[in-house]
């Protein structure tokens, strides 16, 4: 584009010089020849007149040559001098802006200067000042988003889990040092094939134009280690998605002790299971005993060991229930099927639990009454299940009322 105004600058001088030289030539031309003119009108003259006057037409064409001459001259160095001022106005400046470009793209520094000497800046000056302040600042945001880079680099680099970013084609993008020794996952992989190696199914669009944040709640086991996967979408300050992120949290630890805590559960509930059942079984022997024995009026224990009695199997009663829960936790966590359907009355159950719950109930002077305001028909479900609901129910309005209470 420079070189284009230079031209049209030089051809425009050669123009305005020809025509210069030009209408200077014809203006001295029309002199010449109005002397000649003016010379044929005169017939009479003499040899020697003649002889001079042909004298003064040759100085007359020599002194035009020379004026044209000195005027050619003059008009070509004018035109050099007003080009070089034409090229000092418009081209340097522009040179300069274009200069100061490249030096920006090859991300060296530019120092603020103007190009005019005197303290009056013009416009080009402005523009100057302008770029070299937009280079500054471009600079600081810069030098900014690399430090942020490097801590959010140095950060991937010590996680224990492993992140991996695609961009909007399933490419990835960015992979930290986890993720590749961990996970086994190559730069050169997509978002399919590393869902293919951890045998996950995932839609890519599907992630990528979701609002929050999803994950699949998919044990992944490689090398003995347990991952679970997160996957969330990028997306810049107008919510437009340019990629996604998927980390890999290693939650083998959790796990374990997770299957530690079952097998305690499990292990424990067996093991209270025998000696509360023993206890349970004495207990209701003496009971059933001392009641014969009152029947039959004959001589039972004392009071003492009767209300001793029944404290040791009203506790054990209850230690009882706790193994039983504890033993169906376990079961639960194991996976096993424990839903045992059939048709059961809702309302006969109710008032069974009412009734079973009504002692404890007494002792914080608490009273239960069962009404049935509706013929309510048979269900079909798991009525062990319902049964444990409806006693959490019961026990929580136990534990959490205060006394003197009519529920």
């Amino acid at each position: 584009m420079l070189k284009k105004v230079q031209i049209i600058i030089v051809v425009t001088i050669l123009i305005l010089i020809s025509m210069a030289l030009i209408t200077t030539w014809l203006l001295l031309n029309h002199q010449s020849n109005m002397f000649l003119e003016s010379v044929e009108k005169t017939r009479n003259l003499t040899f020697s007149q003649i002889g001079e006057i042909n004298n003064l037409v040759n100085q007359n064409r020599e002194g035009i040559t020379v004026t044209f001459t000195i005027i050619t001259v003059i008009l070509i160095i004018a035109s050099i001098g007003i080009s070089k001022i034409l090229e000092k106005c418009i081209l340097a400046p522009t040179m300069e802006l274009v200069k100061n470009a490249e030096m920006i793209i090859r991300g060296e520094s530019l120092e603020k200067k103007y190009l005019k000497a005197d303290v009056e800046k013009d416009q080009v000056d402005e523009l100057v000042s302008m770029i070299v302040e937009m280079d500054n600042n471009l600079k600081e945001r810069l030098e900014e988003t690399t430090r942020q880079k490097g801590e959010i680099e140095t950060i991937l680099l010590h996680m224990k889990d492993g992140v991996i970013s695609f961009d909007i084609k399933g490419r990835i993008s960015h992979i930290n040092k986890a993720a590749k020794e961990n996970i086994k996952i190559k730069e050169k992989d997509t978002f399919k094939t590393v869902c293919e190696k951890i045998g996950i199914t995932q839609n890519l669009e599907k992630i990528i134009y979701m609002q929050k944040m999803t994950s699949q709640d998919k044990e992944i086991i490689l090398d003995n280690r347990v991952y679970k996967v997160f996957f969330a979408p990028l997306k810049t300050e107008d919510e437009k998605a340019y990629g996604i992120v998927m980390l890999f949290t290693e939650i083998t630890e959790t796990v374990e002790l997770d299957k530690m805590r079952k097998r305690f559960v499990a292990d424990v509930s067996h093991e209270l299971k025998t000696p509360i059942t023993s206890i349970l079984g004495y207990s209701e022997t003496i009971i059933e005993e001392n009641n014969q024995n009152i029947e039959k009026k004959e001589n039972t224990d004392n009071e003492q060991t009767m209300y001793f009695v029944n404290k040791i199997h009203k506790e054990a009663s209850r230690m009882a229930e706790l193994v039983k829960d504890l033993l169906m936790l376990s079961k639960y966590d194991n996976n096993i099927e424990l839903r045992n359907k059939e048709y059961f009355n809702l309302v006969d159950i109710v008032k069974e639990l009412v009734e079973k719950f009504e002692h404890i109930g007494k002792e914080k002077n608490i009273k239960f009454k069962c009404y049935v305001t509706a013929e309510i028909p048979e269900i079909y479900g798991d009525k062990f299940g319902i049964e444990r609901v409806i006693i959490n129910i019961i026990t929580n309005a136990i534990k959490y009322t205060g006394e003197n209470r009519k529920y």
